[in-house]
């Protein structure tokens, strides 16, 4: 055994050189695409955070001033931002709890196999490729109070003629958060499909053996087994609607009287229409500060369940 450990010792020093060079090529190999990732990703997060401790008006000549942390004062104290924060919590969660529950129940309904499984997974996974815009742009058309296929479906259905506008009203909120839903459901249903399909059919099989009904089946034994699916999909989401901007910028452009203005409108309000560069780059920080916060409540909140 001695001499079994001696000889890799002295096989591992007699290669280490070479080692070395093949550690160093692939170090090579990685080096280009690190500095390419630094230059579009960390430089510009390094001098949006020396922005953000900065007044700076992007007008010609002039130039960034250090005012320490007057910026995110100022953000905490704006009651315009206050009320984009608030409209993109109430997205977060009204867009967050309907792609959950419409994508798990719809997960759960395919999960069984029957005839043209295959085919219907396909038509419901097609919103999930509409991009954000053009979703956007589709649903403009069918929003619209006097020609819209919405509005006209609800007059048959009645039977009276429906004028509901839904874009310039206190509806404005619920409809762009419906098309939100409407792409998202279908990314939810797929994750939680793939997840339910690593679940071994005979776990049922023996939960019903001991005379388990289906409610009990699917707590002790879909929910525990489907926790890190589920991880994934909230985090994921949660992301994605923080960036929440071509939508309802589309849409409604902020409006109704800023009820649909999220942090990015604003943001993008601030710092590319009045060009206050330094107070709009502390609003970003501020922004990525409140998703982690969030991102890592929810990680730790699910590790206890585990």
């Amino acid at each position: 055994m001695l001499k079994t450990d001696r000889a890799s010792r002295q096989t591992l020093v007699e290669n280490y050189p070479l080692l070395r060079r093949r550690r160093a090529r692939g170090l090579s190999y990685v080096l280009p695409c690190f500095i390419f990732l630094s230059v579009i990703t960390i430089f510009p997060i390094t001098y949006s955070l020396y922005l953000g401790f900065s007044r700076y008006q992007l007008q010609l000549g002039a130039e960034p001033k250090w005012i320490s942390f007057g910026n995110y004062v100022e953000g905490l104290t704006d009651p315009k931002f206050i009320n984009s924060v608030v409209v993109l919590l109430k997205v977060m969660v009204m867009g967050l709890t309907a792609e959950f529950i419409f994508g798990f129940t719809l997960a759960l309904l395919l999960s069984a196999e029957f005839k043209g499984r295959t085919a219907v997974i396909t038509i419901l996974t097609a919103p999930a490729v509409i991009a954000p815009s053009v979703a956007a742009l589709m649903f403009r058309i069918l929003y619209h109070p006097q020609y819209g296929n919405i509005n006209s479906f609800l007059s048959w259905l009645l039977g009276s003629k429906i004028m509901i506008r839904w874009l310039d009203t206190e509806l404005a909120l619920y409809s762009v958060t419906a098309v939100d839903i409407y792409r998202a459901t279908a990314f939810v249903m797929l994750v939680m499909l793939a997840g339910l399909s690593s679940i071994s059919p005979t776990l049922y099989e023996s939960a019903k053996c001991e005379g388990a009904t289906p409610i009990q089946s699917f707590r002790m034994i879909t929910l525990p087994l489907m926790k890190w699916h589920i991880l994934v999909v909230v985090l994921i989401r949660l992301i994605d609607l923080a960036k929440f901007f071509g939508i309802p910028y589309i849409l409604t452009g902020g409006g109704p009287a800023d009820t649909t203005k999220t942090v990015n409108i604003f943001i993008f309000e601030i710092g590319l229409q009045a060009f206050r560069v330094g107070y709009g780059a502390a609003l970003s920080i501020m922004l990525l500060l409140g998703v982690l916060f969030l991102t890592m409540a929810f990680i730790k909140v699910m590790g206890k369940r585990g």
